[in-house]
């Protein structure tokens, strides 16, 4: 985005959430637990979109959707419209789906605060994304070898440090993570996937939703 339109989404996205502080939402919904995957604050709201219609016009931006349509093809679905997340603290390595493998699911995180010492950075394991390389790293991970599922220090693991107003894109199947991030972030997330082509897609998109 350029920096009048990031400062413009920043401005809707912190009265959005302002907002639904001040009304109780949080106190309802916030009830899920993620402590198995980001350990520190964590206020999030899902659809986020439908709070404000203001947000509509990142689901028209063209330097989003030409890149999604590149992707997943011009046919391809919104799956979730908007959450709407401030995170502090670190995660643990994960992916956001369990599968299948041969059918493509895509995040776009789009991010509103400036890079700082401690802000923390994302990272990748890249390939990880491919059942042959990401079933045995993660088997791995888990069983606390490669460092483990809570530390940075996993070999072949890409930082990125994203820029207000620059959306990451990444197939959920890939492993990633948060570390070093002391101060709170900003973050819309944005999930979308190919059309279904066969009986079993319609089921998995189903159950998805």
């Amino acid at each position: 985005l350029t920096p009048e339109e990031t400062a413009h989404f920043t401005r809707v996205f912190d009265e959005t959430m302002q907002g639904l502080e001040e009304s109780g939402y949080f106190d309802e919904v916030e009830v899920r637990g993620f402590s198995n995957i980001t350990r520190g604050y964590r206020r999030q709201v899902a659809p986020l979109f439908e709070k404000d219609e203001r947000f509509y016009e990142l689901l028209d931006n063209p330097r989003l959707n030409d890149v999604v349509e590149q992707l997943l093809g011009e046919d391809c679905m919104l799956i979730e419209p908007g959450q709407g997340a401030i995170f502090s603290g670190d995660s643990t390595w994960h992916c956001d789906v369990d599968g299948p493998h041969d059918w493509t699911w895509i995040k776009c995180n789009l991010y509103f605060d400036e890079p700082g010492p401690d802000t923390g950075k994302f990272y990748f394991i890249p390939g990880s994304h491919l059942r042959e390389f990401g079933d045995p790293v993660e088997e791995a991970l888990i069983a606390g070898q490669l460092g483990g599922v809570a530390t940075a220090e996993i070999p072949g693991a890409y930082p990125v440090v994203p820029r207000p107003g620059s959306v990451v894109i990444f197939n959920q199947l890939t492993r990633h993570a948060y570390f070093g991030g002391k101060t709170p972030r900003r973050t819309i997330l944005v999930n979308y996937t190919q059309s279904p082509r066969k009986r079993w897609h319609d089921w998995q998109l189903a159950g998805r939703i």
